[in-house]
């Protein structure tokens, strides 16, 4: 009878909480890739403070390739930032062209050319990315098991997330198990000394389209062999 009711106290318990336990960080990791690869596409709505200062952007994330834009309060786009798979895109509403950054021969000339890295880096240069990659160290691209810890379950912007603490400084992702992102960030930059807080405000699981992944109506693309053939001309 005791056991019975240890037992039915137990599935109360778990289906109360609705959280699964995970036996390390790098397990949790591969966990909510999974889910992120079974719902294949995200729009995240994602405001971003900076000491004090705010930014609102609009995340469009299909498989490997991501393209984030900085908005107004109307939701139209100021700037963004695309990676289409190979390269890397810079464009902007003043303007009629998108510019390539090449940062994989940036890497290359730093003699940093290993395929995890660079994959990484063209994770991390998305203003939003760390909200998937929270957990990868930029130059190998494993997950750095040592340095983050589970809090509790918690809930941010409405949306039910498993805080995750890191055992380094004061870094805490927020991530939701439903959707594989974290909905809620706060993490010191090492460069700047700068705290920048990350609150995903929406998050969408719709198609997206090719045109949903590309630069805007009426930007064109010019690679640097472009730039470097007018140059020439």
């Amino acid at each position: 009878m005791k056991k019975g009711v240890l037992l039915a106290l137990i599935l109360s318990i778990f289906l109360f909480t609705g959280c699964k336990r995970y036996d390390s960080i790098v397990e949790y990791v591969q966990a909510m890739q999974e889910v992120r690869t079974k719902l294949n596409s995200y729009t995240l709505e994602v405001d971003v403070s900076t000491n004090g200062t705010d930014e609102h952007y609009i995340a469009y994330i299909k498989h490997s390739k991501w393209k984030t834009e900085k908005i107004d309060n109307n939701k139209a786009y100021i700037d963004g930032i695309l990676f289409d798979g190979k390269e890397v895109w810079t464009y902007s509403n003043s303007k009629s062209s998108a510019v390539q950054v090449p940062f994989r021969l940036m890497l290359a000339m730093q003699g940093i050319n290993t395929n995890k890295t660079n994959d990484t880096v063209m994770k991390i240069v998305n203003p939003v990315g760390v909200l998937l990659t929270w957990s990868l160290n930029e130059m190998t691209g494993e997950v750095n098991e040592e340095s983050w810890d589970f809090g509790k379950m918690k809930k941010y912007n409405g949306y039910r997330c498993r805080m995750i603490e890191s055992l380094d400084n004061d870094d805490v992702v927020c991530v939701s198990d439903k959707y594989g992102v974290a909905v809620y960030a706060k993490i010191q930059d090492s460069k700047t000394n700068k705290t920048v807080e990350y609150n995903v405000k929406n998050i969408s699981n719709r198609d997206l389209s090719e045109k949903d992944m590309d630069v805007p109506d009426g930007i064109k693309k010019i690679s640097i062999s472009g730039i470097l053939k007018d140059f020439l001309n």
